[in-house]
């Protein structure tokens, strides 16, 4: 009788230990585990060389990250006025490079869709046109496109 009891307050003892150990393993599992995190930001990046009136063109590059309404956002752009030059090994030579960035706003116009950067003063400094999911065409403060499709910029992949 006595070796039942004491099998018994054995046999309870090992389930009571894997019982508590069970539960302090799967409470350490649920410490470690981070929520996942939804990304609702898009961003997109923009290339492609436009006319300039002063020299050989305008290598540009705009990156775009829009807000969560996806109605706007921030934009950083580059501009490098190059000469082109075969002597060297990129085949031009920069003549002049500026950066810039600001904020930028989506708007629909009879069915086309805008962009336009705003400088850090709030003044429109340049409107484009989505032409497609991977286009945008540069065009004027009066949205208009011009005559040639030299100012369209690709996305970046």
């Amino acid at each position: 009788m006595k070796k039942l009891f004491i099998c018994a307050v054995a046999g309870l003892s090992m389930v009571a230990l894997a019982a508590c150990s069970g539960k302090k393993e799967n409470k350490e599992v649920a410490e470690t585990t981070p929520a996942p995190v939804e990304n609702t930001v898009k961003a997109v990046a923009y290339a492609g060389e436009i006319p300039a009136a002063d020299c050989d063109g305008n290598k540009y590059a705009l990156n775009l990250v829009f807000n969560e309404e996806g109605n706007g956002g921030t934009y950083q752009l580059s501009e490098t006025y190059f000469n082109t030059d075969t002597t060297t090994v990129e085949g031009y030579v920069v003549k002049e490079a500026l950066t810039a960035e600001g904020n930028f706003e989506v708007k629909t116009v009879e069915d086309n869709t805008y962009i336009t950067l705003f400088n850090n003063e709030a003044v429109a400094k340049a409107n484009f046109i989505v032409d497609t999911d991977s286009t945008i065409t540069m065009v004027n403060a009066e949205l208009e496109v011009p005559a040639t499709p030299d100012y369209t910029l690709a996305v970046v992949k």
